[in-house]
């Protein structure tokens, strides 16, 4: 990786991929500190009442105090001096890869670059999708889809990342047949030509050591485009 890029700093949003824990670990920082050691400023929150952050942990369903924090949190980045508004990735894992596939679709002027591990791909059809979206948007369905990356790749008229995008699944994952539903989106990005590196891994799971063993593919695919 080259990180010796004169002027201002490419930014990635590191979307969580779960609530891990009121304290932050070795495994749940292999992302965060691989994106800086490369020359990232990177942006990767506790959510309020965990880990170092203030306040009182509150009911990530039942008000979006947390999307808050992390939408000031980023806004609050991107007015660094030394930040790069025009070159800002994302990544996420697990419920997390669902919203950074989700968020790139939804603003793909906003961000550059986008890869995950483990994403949820089709939430409108799996359990953990329509129970979060049910607590969040409401029982009517027809507003999940807007929040779906699956069916918003199929409704773009063209690929809105022509540099592709890198997604990276363990065949071992246990929640990788219900869940999490990787050829759906596959199968989106086929439909409009969306360049896609979807990777599946025998004997990997759903876990942090996945990551950290493919993690320098995601640092090289990112410094691909913002870099």
């Amino acid at each position: 990786m080259r990180t010796n890029r004169v002027g201002n700093l490419a930014c990635r949003l590191d979307v969580h991929h779960q609530i891990a824990g009121r304290h932050p670990s070795e495994q749940t920082d292999i992302d965060g500190k691989g994106f800086a050691r490369s020359g990232y400023i990177v942006f990767r929150s506790d959510y309020r009442g965990h880990g170092n952050s203030e306040g009182e942990a509150g009911n990530p369903y039942g008000e979006p105090s947390y999307t808050i924090d992390v939408l000031n949190g980023m806004a609050a980045v991107l007015t660094r001096p030394d930040a790069d508004p025009d070159r800002v990735g994302m990544w996420g894992h697990s419920m997390g890869g669902h919203g950074a596939l989700t968020l790139a679709l939804r603003h793909p002027a906003q961000f550059k670059s986008v890869s995950a591990f483990a994403p949820i791909c089709l939430p409108t059809k799996c359990p953990w999708g329509q129970n979060a979206f049910e607590g969040y948007l409401g029982p009517d369905e027809s507003t999940w889809a807007a929040h779906d990356s699956s069916l918003l790749m199929r409704s773009k008229n063209s690929a809105p990342y022509p540099a592709g995008i890198l997604i990276d699944q363990g065949l071992a994952d246990k929640f990788l047949p219900v869940q999490l539903r990787p050829e759906a989106f596959e199968a989106a990005c086929d439909q409009i030509g969306q360049p896609l590196m979807l990777r599946r891994h025998a004997g990997y799971d759903h876990g942090y050591y996945f990551i950290s063993t493919f993690m320098d593919d995601h640092l090289d695919h990112h410094a691909q485009t913002l870099l």
